[in-house]
C-alpha cells in the first residue's frame, strides 16, 4: 500500500495502550453532521471535509479518507478469511522496507467490543517520526485491515478522530 507519508517532531514519551472506552463517540462523531461511506459491506462515519478514495483489484478493496493535512485512515477488505497476524507481519514487512528505524508495539484494541490483532509503529522519515495504527480482524465473509497514519504532531490532534472513525465502523465481526 502506498500513501502520502507525513512526517513530524515527536517527543517519543506518548501511551500505545488503546485499549480505550469508546462509548459514546459514534454519537459524538455522528453528531457533527459529519460524513458516512457505505458500500462493500462496511458503512462508517468520517470528517466532513475529509476526502475519500477508494480503489478495487482481484485480491482487495481499499477505502482512503484523507485529511485536509498527512493524516490518513484506510480500510482494506480481502474476500475471505485470511491469517490477521499474516497480514499484519506482512504491514510490518512493508514499513520495514521504507522505513530503516521502526518501533512496534502491540497494544489491546477492541473493535466492536471484539479483540483484534493490533500493532502501533513509530518510525523516523526524513529524521522525523510518524506513527501509523494498524488493526486486523475477520468479519463473517471478509478480512479487515485499518491503518491510520500521521506525522506526530498531527497524530495527537486527529488520533480521537481515527479512533473514531474505527469505532464507527459497522460490519459483521465474527
Amino acid at each position: 500500500m502506498k500513501h502520502d507519508d507525513g512526517c513530524g517532531c515527536h517527543d517519543h514519551d506518548h501511551d500505545h495502550d488503546h485499549d480505550h472506552d469508546h462509548s459514546g463517540l459514534v454519537d459524538e462523531l455522528t453528531s457533527r453532521n459529519d460524513a458516512s461511506y457505505s458500500g462493500n459491506g462496511v458503512q462508517f462515519f468520517y470528517p466532513d471535509g475529509w476526502e475519500v478514495q477508494e480503489e478495487s483489484n482481484d485480491e482487495q478493496t481499499m477505502i482512503t479518507v484523507q485529511s485536509p493535512a498527512t493524516a490518513y485512515w484506510s480500510l482494506s477488505l480481502f474476500e475471505g478469511h485470511h491469517d490477521p497476524e499474516e497480514i499484519a507481519e506482512s504491514v510490518l514487512r512493508a514499513y520495514r522496507e521504507m522505513y530503516d528505524d521502526l518501533e512496534v508495539q502491540e497494544p489491546d484494541v477492541l473493535v466492536q467490543g471484539i479483540p483484534v490483532v493490533a500493532r502501533e509503529i513509530d518510525f523516523v522519515c526524513m529524521e522525523l517520526v510518524s506513527t501509523a495504527s494498524l488493526i486486523v480482524f475477520h468479519t463473517a465473509t471478509q478480512t479487515v485491515l485499518v491503518i491510520f497514519q500521521a506525522e506526530d504532531r498531527e497524530m495527537e490532534r486527529v488520533r480521537p478522530l481515527m479512533e473514531e472513525i474505527t469505532q464507527s465502523l459497522s460490519c459483521d465481526v465474527e
